[in-house]
């Protein structure tokens, strides 16, 4: 879309704020099932919609959806996924860490250790790891 017809767009949006637009997709019957009220959720126009919006903000910086992310005072790390089966090993594709002057790529090896290290005690843990 030219930046033309996105300027157009966002005039339009400012004038006529009740304007509602059709949204058609094809899915296999099982995957609906479970993308639909997602779907519907995040078109909610209240503090929930917002919410799952908000959410989803971090998965498209990422090439990959993240598993994990891991938000510290001056540091920042990022699991990559989907996990890939290796025997009866589970491995995320990789994950990246940035923090001031250093940017590291983890390979599938050391991005599995992270969640591991971060269970020993960081206080940046991640609160779906549990106690």
């Amino acid at each position: 879309m030219s930046i033309f017809h996105r300027v157009l767009d966002r005039i339009a949006d400012w004038r006529w704020t009740g304007r509602k637009v059709n949204l058609r997709f094809v899915a296999e019957y099982r995957t609906a099932c479970f993308a639909l009220p997602i779907i519907n959720g995040m078109l909610a126009e209240d503090e929930d919609g917002e919410t799952y919006r908000a959410a989803l903000t971090d998965w498209r910086r990422a090439e990959r959806p993240p598993l994990a992310l891991y938000h510290g005072t001056s540091s920042f790390c990022r699991i990559d996924g989907p996990r890939q089966w290796v025997k009866d090993w589970s491995f995320p594709l990789g994950g990246l860490i940035l923090s001031p002057g250093v940017t590291a790529h983890l390979n599938p090896f050391e991005a599995n250790g992270a969640p591991r290290a971060d269970a020993a005690g960081d206080r940046g843990r991640h609160p779906s790891m549990g106690p």
